[in-house]
């Protein structure tokens, strides 16, 4: 426990299978240390340890893998969920390194989806993990639109207006963020503010405004750093 504890403070993230028979074993009942359950290929909580330490779970029942002397074979327990959700926060300190072991938790724990009782339950904690959602949340850094100025994060992403005019009406009026980092959060939004974006609509000018936005959306950027939402333009005589 007291490796465990020193590890943990000086930054590492620790997580552990919570068992396959009752209560959450040693040491994954630790407050440094993330329990994960196990759950079948139906999301169900697959009979494993049970217990309020458990934070999350991931696929544990009937895991294909090597058989000793060639072949494969299957088998199921939490020692095979624990190390997903190693490779998981793995992936999320990929991204942001700067992220604490607690932050790591919380991502990983807020990106999972709730398979079991809803909210919290002590056989599936919070959730199943889910890796794409994770990796959405990394990042919570708002990337917003501009001219691709250089910055230590790179270029600030670039604003385009594509998949048609922007008129009343028009569903098929698409917001478009190019240059934007892997795995981070885009946030697109169209409101009535102060900053006049240089486009063409009906009557001016679009305003954009993040406080109060009229319509909105979050995508998570791809690997070619794109982000793109289409919605339809509302017939609203103050969008005029």
């Amino acid at each position: 426990q007291a490796a465990i504890d020193a590890a943990h403070t000086a930054g590492v993230f620790i997580n552990c299978s919570a068992g396959n028979f009752g209560g959450v074993g040693f040491p994954a009942q630790l407050p440094n240390v993330v329990a994960v359950g196990g759950t079948d290929h139906n999301d169900n909580g697959g009979g494993f340890s049970t217990g309020p330490e458990i934070l999350v779970a991931a696929p544990s029942s009937n895991i294909v893998m090597c058989d000793l002397g060639g072949g494969y074979t299957t088998s199921s327990g939490t020692s095979f969920g624990s190390p997903m959700v190693a490779a998981l926060a793995g992936m999320a300190l990929s991204i942001n390194p700067n992220l604490s072991p607690a932050q790591v938790a919380d991502v990983i724990r807020d990106g999972a989806d709730d398979v079991g009782a809803p909210g919290f339950d002590t056989q599936t904690g919070w959730g199943r993990i889910n890796l794409a959602t994770t990796l959405g949340l990394v990042d919570t850094t708002v990337d917003i639109f501009g001219t691709g100025t250089l910055t230590a994060q790179g270029k600030v992403p670039l604003v385009g207006w594509g998949g048609g005019s922007a008129v009343v009406g028009n569903s098929q009026f698409q917001l478009e963020l190019d240059d934007v980092r892997f795995g981070s959060t885009a946030i697109l939004a169209v409101g009535l503010g102060s900053t006049p974006v240089p486009t063409p609509f009906v009557g001016g000018n679009f305003y954009v405004d993040l406080a109060k936005p009229i319509l909105w959306d979050v995508r998570v950027a791809d690997a070619n750093g794109h982000a793109d939402y289409a919605f339809p333009i509302p017939a609203d005589p103050n969008l005029q």
